[in-house]
């Protein structure tokens, strides 16, 4: 992989190759730096479409074992530029066309679905984290409602009552009962067993007016 007639892989680390030839195949044109110890074997492909297609590989090296959660967890990756993610690493890390943010929080939690040495929260947890805050890594309480909208029009007012019932049991370890009380209020109303006016969207409301009519 070192030779310049060799064609190398998309994505190259340091420690696939050291940092003297990677910096030098960078000044010579054989390849492009992403950011700190990464690089691509492809210089004449736009950067940020490589980092589109090779974001699981450069998260798995990075941020192993980061769990993809907050706004990215709907999407199930990168959501308008930004990868939302639970890990130790304490700063960002910037790459052509995507940000990936970490913050502090639980580990691993039941239902959490194994990617790599990277792993997506389940859609319990993932609601009940997006109900953290107000922040730019976390969906917006209209975005949750849509959410949940979609979820009631695809499977129905039992596939609600089942998250609801996984993140009642992921509340406490999870240390989200806050975040518990909010979702259960926002599912209630959608079910129509709670007061509509929990509810922020006129479209979930209607739904919620109709079920409650049926």
């Amino acid at each position: 992989m070192g030779s310049s007639g060799t064609r190398w892989p998309e994505i190259v680390f340091i420690g696939d190759l050291s940092r003297a030839a990677l910096s030098k195949a960078a000044k010579e044109g054989r390849a492009v730096r992403l950011a700190p110890g990464i690089y691509s074997g492809r210089p004449f492909t736009p950067p940020e479409e490589v980092v589109r297609r090779n974001w699981l590989q450069i998260v798995d090296h990075e941020l192993p074992g980061a769990i993809i959660t907050d706004r990215s967890a709907r999407r199930g990756g990168p959501d308008n530029g930004l990868l939302t993610v639970v890990h130790r690493r304490d700063r960002p890390l910037v790459l052509p066309g995507l940000t990936i943010l970490p913050r502090s929080g639980a580990g691993v939690l039941p239902g959490d679905t194994e990617l790599s040495s990277v792993w997506l929260a389940s859609q319990a947890r993932a609601l009940l984290e997006n109900l953290r805050g107000n922040h730019q890594r976390y969906l917006s309480e209209v975005d949750i409602e849509a959410w949940i909208s979609d979820l009631l029009t695809v499977h129905g007012p039992e596939r609600l009552n089942q998250l609801r019932d996984d993140a009642r049991r992921l509340a406490v370890p999870a240390g989200l009962e806050r975040a518990f009380r909010r979702l259960n209020a926002i599912i209630g109303a959608a079910l129509s067993t709670q007061p509509v006016s929990e509810l922020q969207t006129p479209a979930l409301r209607a739904r919620a007016a109709g079920l409650a009519a049926a």
